[in-house]
């Protein structure tokens, strides 16, 4: 009988079964190298201190806070920026889009603004969510109705000039009590969540006729929607279930795991999470949401759904490196080279931190300081009367093509707390020598053990962990 505890293929993700996956995935990345895993990219602070607020949408390269500040993502103010409770930003025909409660404005560099040039078209309950289509419309959510700006053919777009633009304040109008919560888009169709008391509903329209079609009907509310590969993914409920749709019938629902949260809550049943309509992006071919849960103790931040494995993990917390009390208002893909680089707008409301801005993930430095981890599940090796007794560990990396320290923590609990039992170095690790098998002293006697296991590099350095096993 083999007795060994044996922690490795990593890209199983979070799962309550311990033979399905883990309890926590924290900074780390599990799916560029599968069966690996080591820390993910680390986001930095790109905004200055204009923003005083959580940063709740963004659009072109401008930023908008719930204080109403306009600033481009490094911190340059838009001066003069009309007063009428802001709600959101869009980007279209080269001019920046200012969507406050019942009025919207224009701005572009060189012209200034065009203050309520389409004056009191729109519902006072404004949401303020946007969206471009393919067919090169601007789509406004106004309460239940759906705003559409178009360009005239042959013209080009003044906001000044109304014979350069039509403007239809209610192309769509959605049954009484329903709210625009989020659009998107699939095929030919624009896909409407829309929330009605504690229910959601999908209603899915073709962009000109006077209707739309059946919609399909959730008893949880709207939280996010996004197209991906012809489908659509949507989060809904308090506590995060996933929802897949072809438009026409429905699969799920994929629950988030709160066991990954580690908080410290007796009954999840009463357990609410927060998630924003802007704060969600297809990013390396997942779908990064941000996840608030108010003053719980729990890792708050980045997290990311799997279309082909259906996994939650999270993939990054905040560059103040704060868990607790943590917004996020928008994340936004950047369109680079690089797979990995994307922005989101934060607040960090801790004692003492009133931190706000755009942090900016990049493809350079890696997470450090041990906040890269995952723990595994609890597993039982006995009993009270005969626990389990073990005398060591052995590593496995696969060691990438570049030098430095880098440092692997492993701790494990048998109570309540972890104990640090060893940090292993792996700086004198051979660059030509891929697969490096480490072994070390490591004693414990137990009926029940989990593992943490942290890791810590300076910038350019990782060695990605293949496999543990304790003997």
């Amino acid at each position: 009988m083999d007795n060994r505890i044996i922690i490795n293929n990593f890209q199983k993700g979070v799962n309550p079964n311990p033979s399905a996956g883990f309890e926590a995935i924290v900074n780390c990345d599990i799916n560029t190298n599968l069966g690996t895993i080591y820390p993910n990219f680390t986001p930095s602070k790109e905004s200055g201190t204009n923003f005083t607020e959580l940063v709740v949408a963004m659009a072109g390269n401008y930023a908008l806070d719930e204080n109403g500040t306009i600033a481009t993502f490094d911190g340059d103010v838009i001066p003069d920026r009309p007063s009428n409770y802001d709600k959101g930003l869009a980007w279209w025909k080269g001019y920046l889009f200012h969507i406050g409660y019942s009025h919207i404005n224009t701005w572009k560099d060189g012209v200034g603004w065009a203050d309520d040039w389409d004056g009191d078209s729109k519902e006072g309950s404004s949401v303020g969510f946007s969206y471009v289509a393919m067919n090169d419309k601007l789509y406004i959510a106004s309460g239940r109705f759906l705003y559409s700006l178009e360009e005239v053919a042959g013209k080009t777009f003044d906001p000044t000039d109304n014979t350069t633009f039509t403007a239809i304040t209610k192309a769509l109008d959605l049954p009484d009590g329903y709210v625009i919560k989020a659009i998107s888009e699939v095929g030919e169709y624009l896909a409407i969540l829309a929330n009605k008391g504690a229910n959601g509903a999908l209603f899915l329209w073709d962009k000109h006729s006077v209707s739309f079609d059946t919609p399909i009907l959730f008893n949880e509310r709207g939280n996010q929607i996004i197209a991906y590969n012809g489908l659509l993914y949507l989060n809904m409920g308090y506590q995060c279930s996933f929802y897949i749709s072809n438009g026409s019938s429905v699969a799920g629902p994929y629950k988030f795991p709160l066991s990954s949260l580690e908080n410290t809550i007796n009954n999840l049943l009463d357990f609410n999470l927060t998630f924003r309509p802007n704060a969600i992006d297809i990013i390396r071919d997942k779908i990064f949401f941000g996840l608030e849960a108010d003053s719980y103790d729990m890792p708050q931040g980045i997290y990311s759904f799997d279309p082909k494995t259906k996994i939650f993990q999270c993939e990054n917390i905040i560059s103040t490196k704060t868990v607790t009390r943590v917004k996020i208002g928008v994340i936004k893909k950047i369109d680079t080279s690089s797979p990995y680089s994307y922005r989101y707008g934060f607040s960090d409301e801790t004692s003492g931190a009133n931190a706000f801005g755009v942090d900016k993930v990049a493809a350079t430095a890696r997470v450090s300081n041990y906040k890269a981890y995952f723990i595994t599940q609890f597993y039982n090796v006995g009993t009270k009367l005969q626990p389990r007794t073990f005398q060591k560990i052995q590593f496995k990396f696969r060691k990438p093509a570049n030098g430095g320290e880098y440092n692997v923590r492993i701790a494990c609990r048998k109570d309540r707390k972890y104990n640090t039992w060893t940090t292993i170095n792996t700086t004198e690790l051979n660059d030509t020598n891929l697969i490096v098998d480490y072994e070390i002293p490591f004693t414990v006697t137990a009926p029940s053990i989990q593992f943490k296991v942290s890791f810590d590099g300076n910038s350019d350095t990782v060695a990605e962990l293949q496999e543990i096993i304790i003997i």
